[in-house]
Order: C-alpha cells, then sequence, then structure tokens
C-alpha cells in the first residue's frame, strides 16, 4: 500500500522549513529552556547549557524570534529587562519535542541512559505528561 499522496500541490516537502531552525546547533535545548522556566531570561538559558556561547545563544534567539517561535516579553518590574516565551507557533512544538524525546527514551536508550535500557518518558521524566497539558493546542 502506497502513503497517502497530498490533495493540494507543494511548493517542498512540509517538513524541510522546520527543520531548518529547529536542526540548528543549540536550537532544541534552548527551546526546552523557553518551555521548562516560567520566565526564561538570557542568563538563565546560557547558565543551564554549558558549553552554549553569549553569541551563538544570541543569534539562536534572534532565528526564533524571526521565525515566529519565540517572542521577547519586556519585565514588569524593569523595562530593561526582558525575558523570552513561546508563541503560539513555538507553543505547537512541545508535542512535537516530546515525541522525539518518546522516540528516543525506547529507541536510543543505549546512548542516553547508563544501563542502556529503554524507558517510556514518564520514567525518564516524571511529571513530563502532566506539565505538557499546559502546551495543549486550543480546541477548535
Amino acid at each position: 500500500m502506497e502513503p497517502p499522496r497530498p490533495t493540494v500541490p507543494l511548493a517542498t516537502w512540509p517538513i524541510k522549513p522546520s527543520l531548518g531552525v529547529l536542526c540548528r546547533k543549540w536550537t532544541l535545548p534552548i527551546l526546552w529552556d523557553m518551555m521548562a522556566k516560567p520566565e526564561p531570561r538570557f542568563t538563565e538559558i546560557l547558565r543551564s547549557n554549558a558549553g552554549l556561547s553569549p553569541r551563538l545563544l544570541a543569534m539562536r534567539i534572534n532565528e526564533l524570534e524571526r521565525e515566529g517561535i519565540l517572542r521577547r516579553v519586556p519585565s514588569t518590574v524593569d523595562a530593561r529587562e526582558v525575558y523570552y516565551e513561546l508563541s503560539p507557533k513555538g507553543r505547537d512544538l512541545v508535542h512535537v519535542l516530546l515525541a522525539v524525546l518518546r522516540f528516543a527514551a525506547k529507541n536510543e536508550a543505549g546512548r542516553i541512559f547508563p544501563d542502556g535500557q529503554p524507558r517510556k518518558l514518564e520514567e525518564a521524566y516524571p511529571g513530563v505528561e502532566e506539565w505538557a497539558k499546559r502546551f495543549a493546542p486550543p480546541e477548535p
């Protein structure tokens, strides 16, 4: 049986545009911080990603902002300070990243876990399923 064919013309394979920005070095750990922290600031993201340079972090933030995945939000305490939040487009990525994590926990266990044993995502990240509900897409 053949896979389904699109009913509308495609200019490119649909996954290709998304992978362009998402597969760049450090993008996924930066996005994870955006999801995991309530109001992530530049220095917090930098601190939690050993090896990430300030210059590269600034570049990735600018790319993600240009792509409409995140936005800068001025602090209500000090307008000179900003934090970052996922845009609606960025929030849609949460479940994509969780699906990749589920895949990795099951199929790449030898590379991820010291004992090499596959796990369900909830075993590796207790509470992740409940946490992810914050990012559920709105009902149509």
